[in-house]
């Protein structure tokens, strides 16, 4: 058992990575975290060249600025942090690194879906809130306008849950693509990710179409028998159910791709 997991090895190569991951994006992450001061500073500057005055900072690129920074980190991090390991030199090293697959490959989500964006997030949304203290031309911090639940009507859904299974899914497969491709990480990691997504929706209108033998008159009636006693809280709940499922079996696949590449990788 110890051979797959121990808990003192574990935290050892734990430590180790989040190093690496300091070592090689900590300056960039710093920069990254800090862009809302980069960015109305800009604004402000060029209002004053243009008009005389900083004019109010838009809404609009305060969330697009933040959107920018969220993709820049997915894509730059994972490359990296840990797209040197399909290099010879450092990744014959990394394998030599003691610490079973499952560790390395535990580390790695750890640390690039939970720890890096935490620590980054948290400056990033500080930085975000001080400028919205300290200047009336700055709008509304953006953490006092997050909301993890929607409502409608008698509805309840939990966005908290999609959104951060939706960040657990896209950091992971943007780490499964740095330690697979040698090359062009992100770029094929994208259309890697576009071509899995297409695939999947031409699956789905083929069973829905009767492709597997299902007639769609036949499914269309039975998707009605089984929602006809269902009142609005129990619909939301059965949503609620099947995107959990379907959240939680696309990270186990990648999880799992994750360690196979990790267990297989040569030099």
């Amino acid at each position: 058992m110890k051979d797959i997991f121990d808990f003192k090895r574990f935290g050892k190569y734990f430590v180790y990575d989040l190093n690496n991951a300091k070592n090689s994006y900590g300056i960039s992450g710093l920069i990254t975290a800090l862009s809302p001061i980069v960015m109305f500073t800009v604004f402000c500057v060029i209002g004053f060249l243009k008009q005389g005055h900083a004019g109010n900072y838009p809404d609009m690129l305060q969330v697009a600025a933040t959107m920018i920074v969220v993709i820049s980190m997915i894509t730059s991090f994972t490359a990296k942090a840990y797209g040197n390991l399909t290099e010879k030199r450092f990744g014959s090293d990394w394998i030599l690194v003691p610490a079973s697959g499952l560790e390395k490959t535990l580390s790695m989500i750890l640390t690039s879906c939970l720890v890096v964006p935490l620590i980054l997030g948290s400056i990033y949304l500080a930085t975000d809130w001080l400028l919205s203290v300290l200047f009336n031309n700055y709008p509304s911090s953006l953490i006092g306008s997050l909301s993890l639940k929607e409502t409608t009507d008698d509805i309840s859904f939990y966005g908290g849950n999609a959104v951060l299974a939706s960040w657990w899914q896209t950091m992971m497969a943007f780490v499964l693509g740095a330690i697979y491709f040698k090359k062009a990480k992100a770029g094929k990691t994208i259309l890697a990710i576009f071509g899995v997504t297409v695939l999947l929706a031409m699956a789905a209108g083929f069973i829905i179409n009767g492709g597997i033998g299902i007639e769609s008159a036949g499914f269309e009636a039975f998707l009605k028998r089984i929602t006809e006693n269902f009142d609005a809280e129990k619909a939301a709940r059965l949503i609620n159910v099947a995107m959990n499922t379907f959240n939680i079996v696309i990270i186990a696949i990648l999880g799992g791709l994750t360690y196979l590449r990790v267990k297989t990788i040569k030099h």
